[in-house]
């Protein structure tokens, strides 16, 4: 099982990779020349989860509500996209649930991804790989996890990682990689991510907040993309003429919200209208009862700064129903609860025996 488990980890984290190197395109682009059978690779996620049913057939019951989820989206929608990117989040949240993420050193695999996706941003940096989503001559780094949404948001978990390592144990080698994971998140340019990252990293340490304005300083003077975008947005905010992805998103807003005026059918069961978020576009494709479904299928998942952290950026971008964002960070999530319950499980004895306490008896 601890084998199958580090193939899952990085089978997600180096999906992407060969198309990255091979100049297939990326998740996402426009027209992407990604082979179809190398898409069809993640029904190895099917593979993996019968696997694991085989040698232990039982199912979470926090199974139930993303199921019914998924099986209400498919009567509605059955198109191929649609089932194919709720199905993989229901594979993800069931793969998580049934694999052993104990006895693992994660610090180190982790590691060992986050430098293949530093030699991947130097290999776009340098133009030795034309990232598939640079638009007039402003890189984008994809970081070989299929485009910049994506890559931000990972790399924005693996900072995290980083950091609560470098806060409980005060290594240079976790502060390197938590500076290191942050600066090439930056340069994916993706505004969501790097929104959603600086909100968790202020709730875990307030103080940080001093820092990011001189990071986002770095990156300005790096990469103009980010910037423009930040000013795109205030364009937006400020009730002024923007261009782009901002005004996009408002005439979806306006639109889903007009069907909704036009019929209360539409209301409860959506009008088929996308949304580049993932709650609107919920709201929009399933209406009201998909989106009672969908949080009532995230609650069951413990939230904590890693799932917080992708939550945050579905509000903007894709993150729920994109592969392989929730899924790595997900794991990441419940790798982070594991060892929280390890490390409560064994200073409870040191405890009780500073308290004086007996420990508990045990069951007849």
């Amino acid at each position: 099982m601890r084998k199958l488990t580090l193939f899952y980890f990085y089978f997600i984290c180096l999906y992407w990779y060969p198309a990255t190197l091979l100049q297939w395109g990326s998740y996402g682009s426009v027209e992407e020349a990604i082979p179809a059978w190398f898409k069809l690779l993640r029904a190895v996620l099917v593979l993996v989860l019968a696997a694991q049913l085989a040698s232990s057939p039982n199912i979470s019951r926090k199974l139930v509500m993303p199921l019914a989820f998924f099986c209400y989206c498919v009567l509605l929608s059955p198109q191929l996209p649609a089932v194919i990117a709720l199905g993989t989040f229901v594979l993800s949240i069931a793969i998580s649930y049934k694999i052993r993420i104990d006895s693992i050193d994660w610090n180190r695999h982790i590691r060992l991804i986050s430098w293949i996706s530093y030699f991947a941003c130097a290999l776009e940096i340098a133009g030795v790989v034309v990232s598939p989503h640079s638009y007039g001559g402003e890189l984008r780094v994809v970081a070989t996890f299929g485009g910049p949404n994506n890559a931000g948001i990972i790399l924005s978990g693996f900072a995290l990682h980083h950091y609560l390592r470098f806060r409980d144990g005060r290594k240079l080698s976790d502060l390197l990689h938590f500076i290191a994971c942050t600066l090439v998140s930056l340069q994916t340019a993706s505004l969501s991510a790097t929104m959603a990252f600086a909100l968790c990293l202020v709730a875990l340490n307030p103080i940080l907040a001093v820092l990011l304005p001189v990071l986002l300083l770095v990156t300005a003077s790096v990469n103009d993309f980010l910037t423009l975008k930040i000013e795109h947005l205030m364009d937006t905010v400020n009730g002024g003429n923007s261009i782009g992805s901002f005004n996009d998103r408002m005439d979806n807003i306006n639109s889903i919200i007009g069907n909704f005026n036009a019929s209360p059918l539409k209301a409860l069961f959506g009008s088929r209208l996308g949304s580049e978020s993932d709650y609107l576009g919920t709201l929009g494709q399933y209406g009201l009862v998909g989106v009672a479904l969908l949080l009532l299928s995230l609650l069951p998942l413990r939230l904590n700064v890693f799932l917080a952290l992708g939550l945050l950026q579905g509000i903007f971008t894709p993150f729920l129903f994109s592969f392989p964002s929730f899924a790595i960070l997900f794991l990441l999530s419940r790798i982070h609860l594991q060892q929280k319950q390890s490390a409560l499980a064994e200073s409870a004895p040191a405890a009780r025996q500073q308290a004086g306490t007996p420990p508990p008896l045990a069951e007849p």
